[in-house]
């Protein structure tokens, strides 16, 4: 599986600048993507665009070779610097992963990823 990058610097972060640039680093075209998902080039160019939202986030993980967590991130910035840094980090067990997004949860008051899924933790009284 090739590396996912993000975004280059000089764009905004979003899904839409997120799947181009995926999609470009595969080598495909918008009609590629969308035979890869079950959609057609006018639609993937609308998700370019952000002009509309996939409605198969796992699917388009999938085909674009990376996790949901990353295009959930892509879409809405839900994971911080740290978190991202921790849940790619290939030299690390899935063990460890979770060890240590579980530490950052408790300092920060937030759980990170914790069984393949993004949760918020809930506000402190």
């Amino acid at each position: 599986m090739t590396a996912v990058t993000s975004t280059p610097s000089n764009e905004p972060r979003s899904l839409g600048t997120f799947i181009r640039s995926r999609r470009k680093q595969l080598g495909w075209t918008q009609t590629q993507l969308g035979d890869a998902v079950q959609a057609d080039q006018t639609t993937v160019s609308t998700w370019e665009r952000n002009e509309s939202f996939p409605s198969d986030l796992h699917g388009l993980a999938k085909a674009l070779g990376t996790s949901i967590e990353e295009l959930a991130d892509q879409a809405f910035g839900l994971l911080t610097d740290v978190e991202r840094a921790i849940a790619h980090d290939r030299l690390l067990t899935k063990e460890k992963q979770d060890v240590l997004l579980a530490v950052y949860g408790v300092l920060t008051g937030r759980s990170s990823l914790q069984n393949g899924s993004m949760l918020r933790a809930e506000p402190r009284s």
